[in-house]
This record gives C-alpha cells, sequence and structure tokens, in this order.
C-alpha cells in the first residue's frame, strides 16, 4: 500500500492524518520487532532454565549421592527421573500395530472428522467402513496423545519390558524446588 498515492485519490485522508497513520505504522513495525526479540529472550532464558534444572542440579546432586537436601533457604530440592515419549506422524503406522498386537490399541484415537477416544476404535472402523461402502468421502485420523504414551512407557520400563523403536523416548532427571 502506497499511502501518498491513495492519499491523493482519497481526500477524507489529508497530510496531518497521513503523517499520524505513517507514525502508528512505524511504531506498529517496532513493537513486532520488540515481540519476536523478547520471544527470542524467553527461548532463551527457558533453554537456560532447562540446563539448570535438566543437567546442572542433577549431576551435582549425583555427585554428591543426594536424592533430596534442604536448601540453606529452607527449599527443598529433588531430582525426579522423567520419561517422555511421543509417536511420530513417519512412525505412526508401526506404532499403532504395535500397541494393537501387544492389547494396548485403546490408546489409540481414531478420528473421522470427531475424535473417538480410548475403547471406540472398532466403532471408528465400522463407520469408516460404512462411510466407504455408501461413496462418502470423510477425512481419517489417528493418533495417541503424548500424556498416555509417556504413562505406558513409563509402565513398561517399571516392568523392565522393551519399548520399541516406533516410539521415541526421551528421558532426563528434572529438578523441583518446593
Amino acid at each position: 500500500m502506497d499511502f501518498e498515492t491513495d492519499a491523493k485519490h482519497d481526500i477524507s485522508l489529508d497530510e496531518a492524518k497521513l503523517t499520524r497513520l505513517t507514525s502508528l505504522v512505524d511504531a506498529l513495525k517496532h513493537h513486532e520487532e520488540w515481540v519476536e526479540q523478547k520471544k527470542e529472550e524467553l527461548r532463551r532464558a527457558e533453554a537456560e532454565r532447562d540446563k539448570v534444572k535438566r543437567e546442572d542440579i542433577p549431576a551435582l546432586m549425583a555427585e554428591c549421592g543426594l536424592e533430596q537436601v534442604k536448601t540453606l533457604d529452607g527449599a527443598t530440592l529433588s531430582v525426579k527421573h522423567m520419561l517422555k515419549a511421543s509417536v511420530t506422524q513417519a512412525n505412526l503406522a508401526d506404532a499403532v500395530n504395535w500397541l494393537r498386537s501387544n492389547h494396548l490399541g485403546d490408546i489409540v484415537k481414531h478420528g473421522i472428522n470427531c475424535d473417538f477416544k480410548m475403547g471406540e476404535q472398532e466403532d471408528a472402523r465400522t463407520l469408516s467402513l460404512l462411510l466407504s461402502e455408501r461413496g462418502y468421502k470423510f477425512n481419517e485420523k489417528m493418533s495417541v496423545h503424548p500424556q498416555t504414551i509417556s504413562a505406558v512407557c513409563r509402565d513398561m520400563k517399571e516392568r523392565g519390558e522393551e519399548i520399541p523403536p516406533c516410539i521415541s523416548v526421551y528421558e532426563y532427571d528434572e529438578a523441583k524446588v518446593r
């Protein structure tokens, strides 16, 4: 948009309004840059926080042989082992097959323009077949919620079972301050 050219064609946009509008556009550009800078500062601060929480404190606690300690200021510090799991889109079919063959198919969500929750996979397959047979076009989506698969993987690990490679697992120690 060229304000000066447009202003010549619009008599309601006098020079004072054009000057004010130009000033506001400059302010908007400045604020957009400022917001992006703050977002980057936040990303860096979160990364630094995570390093202290997930690397520095757990390493020092392990070096000292401590699982929990009360600090000089009275805070209780502990380190908890964490496990997070997810299934990438590339591994979804393999993960779903593995989950179903290991009697965990109920955690697979199957959606046809709506979400089917745990225990409703057979209904989703039935509806999908029915829609196909009747010539309806539909969108179908399967997923496994990260918190659900994380809980399953934590349980498997506690029982000493192997987690299949089609499930991505991230394990780390994390400091907790109370």
